[in-house]
């Protein structure tokens, strides 16, 4: 007897082949909260703040300022 896989699995397996190809920045927004490490952060090149895709397709905000870089600076 051979089992079906369920909706769902199936769903999930095409949407993960589809987030491969999207960007990963879905919303640039133009503020970032806390507060960071400057000389750390002009080594290091982080995304802009704003709503992302995870590597596994989840949808989720980063607006901390030591996770983000703000548009045309390096901090």
């Amino acid at each position: 007897m051979v089992r079906r896989r369920s909706r769902a699995k199936r769903r999930s397996k095409a949407r993960k082949r589809r987030v491969k190809s999207r960007g990963r920045i879905i919303k640039v927004v133009h503020y970032q909260t806390g507060s960071s490490f400057t000389p750390r952060d002009r080594l290091l090149k982080a995304l802009p703040p704003g709503k992302r895709r995870s590597r596994t397709g989840r949808v989720y905000w980063e607006t901390r300022r030591n996770r983000s870089d703000k548009l045309g600076k390096r901090v």
